[in-house]
């Protein structure tokens, strides 16, 4: 009986290590995708503020 118990709780365990993990790499590719995201708005911005500093130099 000791066996069976000790079966399902492993068994339980690993079910809730295997849930766990899976989650922590859902949360680890979607913060993949916003960090992605924010680097690309950040350059863009920079991008469009020195277009327009080296406009503004080359008319000033």
């Amino acid at each position: 009986m000791h066996d069976t118990e000790y079966c399902n709780l492993n068994g339980g365990m690993k079910k809730q290590l295997r849930d766990i993990t899976l989650q922590v790499y859902k949360v680890n590719e979607k913060l993949a995708r916003q960090n992605n995201a924010i680097n690309t708005s950040m350059k863009l911005q920079y991008d469009q503020y020195y277009l327009r500093f080296w406009r503004h130099k080359k008319t000033g």
